[in-house]
């Protein structure tokens, strides 16, 4: 008890009389003990108000005079292309896709990559063009890219936007789980052809609606895998995942969709693979396509830039888009700002503590 009593004293000083410090003046230092405290408190209360994020708007004036000058720059006529040809990348995932194959460069350097690299990487030279493979670019065309395996997923439908198309593409890896393993080329091949045949509606319907719209002159799917028609087991009883390829070319062909088949695994050169074989080419044939075998990842520059001459685009009407449209378009609506006032409390509260710290070590530091 005494050893818990003698701690909460502070400690003092023993003296005979305390009436002759009755005249003595607190200095300045006394007087600035409470501060500290004080700025501590109003520290702590500044960042709260801070967590809150109080803010304010204010609206934005427009300056006529920018307004007039970027509407003057825009006066010029923009060619927008109107029509073209419609793409469909059909790219295997499957798990097989990941080995590791060598692949001659650009610089004829010999490189070890992955089947699906490599087929991303001249997939993306194909739509945005390079001059050394031969690929004249498709930039005026309509693209849109599906992933399968066990089943067809849209990465992009068709669009103009091959920045968007070239991202989803460099997005695009095998498949890493077992229950989504499979090769059902059938499948995928009818369900792209049913999403050109809805566009071409859709684009119709806007034709007719006066908006403007885009043209699909012919349309094609370029099918690259490495494998052979395999539905996953766990699809047995399920009609469209076991589709047939030639049931789907059929219903291509009947829409005026001609169907490129690029398989890059050599192996389906041997004789116990000619049923196979013979299946995929008289499919992709019987659409005005073509079926081709890449004996080695080089080979598919060459198949593409092949593809690329076939598919060639009609010269894209073009369409003006004149200064009254541009106008209504940037004419900007009346616009607020936000100006938020947390980093103001932030500072005033670091400012304060940083005072209090200062002066209770600094100017009226105790001893003991």
């Amino acid at each position: 008890m005494r050893l818990r009593r003698s701690l909460k004293k502070f400690p003092c000083l023993k003296y005979s009389s305390t009436k002759h410090f009755t005249i003595i003046k607190n200095s300045w230092k006394v007087r600035l003990g409470p501060i500290p405290k004080v700025f501590k408190i109003s520290a702590l209360l500044l960042l709260i108000i801070a967590f809150i994020d109080p803010h304010f708007l204010f609206n934005t004036p427009v300056n006529n005079t920018d307004t007039s000058t970027e509407i003057e720059k825009s006066s010029e006529e923009i060619s927008i292309a109107t029509e073209g040809t419609a793409i469909y990348f059909v790219l295997d995932q499957s798990g097989s896709m990941s080995e590791i194959v060598n692949f001659t460069s650009e610089d004829g350097k010999n490189i070890r990559r992955s089947r699906i690299e490599i087929m991303k990487y001249v997939t993306s030279q194909f739509i945005g063009g390079n001059y050394w493979l031969g690929l004249s670019g498709r930039k005026n065309d309509m693209i849109g890219i599906i992933a399968f395996a066990r089943i067809a997923e849209v990465l992009s439908p068709l669009t103009l936007d091959h920045n968007t198309i070239l991202d989803k593409l460099a997005e695009l890896e095998t498949i890493k789980h077992q229950e989504r393993e499979g090769t059902a080329i059938g499948y995928a091949i009818f369900k792209t052809a049913n999403l050109i045949t809805a566009t071409r509606r859709f684009a119709i319907e806007s034709t007719d609606k006066a908006r403007p719209s885009y043209e699909i002159k012919s349309t094609s799917i370029i099918l690259v895998t490495d494998g052979l028609q395999n539905p996953n087991p766990l699809d047995r009883g399920h009609i469209l995942r076991n589709m047939s390829i030639s049931d789907a070319a059929g219903y291509a062909s009947k829409n005026n969709i001609r169907l490129y088949i690029v398989n890059i695994e050599p192996a389906i050169r041997l004789p116990q693979f000619t049923n196979a074989r013979k299946e995929l080419k008289t499919a992709a044939e019987a659409t005005g396509g073509s079926f081709y075998i890449a004996d080695d990842p080089t080979h598919l520059q060459r198949i593409y830039a092949e593809i690329d001459s076939l598919e060639r685009s009609p010269l894209p009407e073009e369409k003006k888009l004149h200064a009254d449209v541009i106008e209504t378009m940037i004419s900007p609506p009346e616009q607020y700002r936000q100006a938020s006032l947390y980093p103001y409390f932030i500072a005033g509260g670091l400012v304060l503590l940083m005072l209090s710290i200062f002066i209770s070590t600094i100017i009226i530091r105790r001893v003991p």
